[in-house]
């Protein structure tokens, strides 16, 4: 493995002109985004490029003026250069592919698990008397405290690490998915009813379509949750090797803070964008619902 604490002989440290003009020019390309095509370029994009990039040049003007130890909070400049060594060695992208992967895996086991069970016990008053209260007991659980016993269930490997992201990111789902069936129209539903429908087709005909909305912003903040599981996972768990928790546990455990602190900022970034896709996803599918 390629440990960050041997790049002072492997880089060649960007200088402070660089990343001005690097900031400068992802500054501009937003901006003429944000210009040309809008709707792939939201404001709220420009405006966290914009507070980011200050974030950078204060945080390297501290680290000039020796407010800040760069042994403990390493520049900006060396933070950069050493995440292009590790894309360049192909050390990089391993990880985020490990990390992302055991993420959209246990998520979507989340959405077809808890979207179903939400509508049933929407639907079914005497389903929720009994499984609602054993469901909110098992939510008080922190998904993390889960980690030991999935353990001794599936073994080592990634199935542990998966099986608490799947915690995490189910019960945003499915209380989403509950509210918004509970919510449901019921002249609609009585008239499928009344046409001889199934509990199958008033689900799939009146009350997912009316809950998608709702549903929608289950999944965006079940992804969140289950983002953070994960990464608490990588960076608990011995039983797996791989991913970005488990690159910067690494790190931590040899002293290399360029490594720490250039996986945070890959996990930062990759959480903006995925939280950003399933924003755009949702308010799309919310112009073409509304008149």
């Amino acid at each position: 493995m390629l440990h960050g604490r041997f790049f002072p002989e492997l880089v060649e440290v960007m200088s402070i002109s660089t990343l001005l003009l690097g900031l400068a020019g992802v500054l501009l390309l937003l901006l003429l985004g944000r210009f040309l095509a809008p709707r792939l370029v939201p404001t709220s994009v420009v405006r966290a490029a914009v507070i980011g990039s200050a974030v950078l040049v204060v945080w390297e003007a501290a680290s000039l003026l020796k407010l800040v130890s760069p042994v403990l909070l390493p520049p900006p400049t060396v933070v950069l250069s050493n995440l292009g060594l590790m894309w360049s060695v192909g050390f990089l992208q391993p990880q985020i592919i490990a990390s992302v992967s055991r993420l959209l895996v246990a998520c979507g086991l989340a959405v077809i698990t808890a979207i179903p069970l939400g509508v049933l016990i929407g639907q079914f008053r005497t389903l929720s008397e009994y499984l609602q209260p054993f469901l909110d007991m098992l939510r008080m659980v922190p998904a993390p405290a889960w980690l030991p016993l999935a353990i001794l269930w599936f073994g080592l490997g990634n199935a542990p690490t998966i099986f608490i992201i799947w915690l995490g990111a189910f019960f945003p789902i499915f209380l989403n998915t509950l509210a918004a069936t509970r919510r449901a129209e019921r002249a609609q539903v009585e008239t499928v009813r009344g046409f001889g429908g199934a509990a199958f087709d008033i689900a799939w005909e009146v009350i997912i379509p009316a809950s998608l909305p709702l549903i929608l912003t289950g999944i965006r903040v079940g992804l969140g949750i289950g983002w953070i599981v994960l990464l608490t996972a990588e960076l608990a768990s011995t039983s797996i090797a791989g991913g970005l928790g488990y690159m910067i546990e690494d790190a931590r455990s040899l002293l290399d803070a360029p490594t720490v602190v250039s996986g945070m900022l890959v996990i930062g970034t990759l959480g903006t964008l995925l939280d950003v896709g399933i924003r755009q996803f949702e308010s799309r599918y919310m112009r073409r619902l509304l008149p």
